[in-house]
């Protein structure tokens, strides 16, 4: 049986030296480390339940769950946690936006978004309009 480390191993090979492509399913331990949640409103929610569902990686797990991540901080050894620090030091805090957008696709805004224009879906629904008698 694979673990989650050699799935990954195998989605990168084929990501980035035209390994061969690796078929895995929601039972593989890999799975839930190729999802992010897609822009909607619920976005933040969605990853921050993928990222208990992956707990290797820490870089999810900071961004987007930080009591589950200062949780199982409290639970490593000192060598784990000095790793841990200088990785986000190195890949994460340099450049916040930039890894953000490589993780998601997308960097959320800050504020609310502006709301959109009704279309003529949203004012009589996809079906038409309702015809009296």
């Amino acid at each position: 049986m694979t673990t989650d480390r050699q799935g990954l191993a195998a989605l990168v090979r084929w990501a980035e030296a035209d390994g061969p492509w690796l078929r895995i399913t929601s039972d593989h331990p890999a799975y839930f480390y190729t999802l992010r949640a897609r822009d909607h409103a619920d976005a933040d929610l969605v990853n921050m339940l993928l990222s208990e569902l992956c707990p290797l990686d820490v870089r999810q797990l900071f961004i987007c769950h930080k009591t589950a991540f200062y949780a199982a901080y409290a639970t490593w050894p000192e060598e784990k946690r000095a790793y841990v620090v200088d990785f986000l030091d190195r890949e994460y805090q340099v450049d916040k936006a930039g890894t953000r957008a490589a993780l998601f696709g997308y960097d959320a805004p800050m504020a609310e978004p502006a709301p959109r224009k009704r279309d003529m879906i949203d004012a009589v629904g996809p079906w038409g309009a309702v015809r009296r008698r």
